[in-house]
Formats: C-alpha cells, structure tokens, sequence
C-alpha cells in the first residue's frame, strides 16, 4: 500500500510540474516551475528516504519528457526553448541535478528528525 501511495504521489507530482510549465506564460514562469520541482522532490524525499533517487529522477527529467514529447508531435510551447527541437529539449535534463539535491535534503531531514524511521524503512 505504501508503494501505491509513493507511486500516485510521484505521479501527481510530475503531472502538476508538467502542467504549470505547459500554462506558463509569464516572465516568472521557469522560476515558477523551479519551485514547484524542488518542492515536490523535497517532500517526497523526505515522505520515503530510501527513494529518493527515484524522485530526483522522476521530476528532474518530466520537464525534459514533455518536452520532447511536444517538439516530436509538433505542438505549440507557452515559451520557446533554446537551441530549438529535440537538443534543446534534451538540455533539461540538466534539471536532474537539483531535483536529486532537493530529493536528498528532504531525505536528510527525514534522517535527522527520526533516525530510526529511516533505518526502520531500511530493513524491509
């Protein structure tokens, strides 16, 4: 039951962070949506220490997905990426890293807060 909710959480996650980055319009928009990443990755890596990786992962590289889902089927982008197409898709995938930073500093909250809460998730 646990791993449906990580599951659903995650996909909630990525749902949300991909769509306020496909509505965005604004000047504030990439800032917007970086936010939204970090937090969402902060908050599942503190709920489940042990995957964090797969949260920093998982929306770290949503970005970049849809993206290149939308160069490849030739739909219409809120803001333009730099350089055009599937390159400049591929360019956020960078957003990997401070997805895992994010990630793993909730997970290092989690650790501090309740150590053996952690250890405890680590022996099933």
């Amino acid at each position: 039951m646990r791993v449906i909710g990580y599951v659903s959480a995650l996909l909630a996650a990525v749902g949300a962070l991909v769509w306020i980055d496909r509505i965005a319009a604004s000047d504030d928009s990439g800032q917007v949506t970086l936010l939204v990443l970090l937090m969402s990755a902060a908050l599942l890596g503190y709920a489940t220490p042990r995957r964090a990786w797969l949260a920093g992962l998982v929306l770290g590289s949503a970005i970049a997905v849809a993206n290149l889902v939308y160069v490849t089927l030739g739909s219409a982008r809120a803001h333009p990426i730099s350089p055009p197409g599937a390159g400049g898709a591929a360019t956020l995938l960078l957003l990997i890293v401070p997805a895992m930073v994010a990630a793993y500093a909730g997970a290092a909250v989690t650790r501090r807060r309740w150590p053996s809460r952690s250890s405890a998730g680590a022996e099933r």
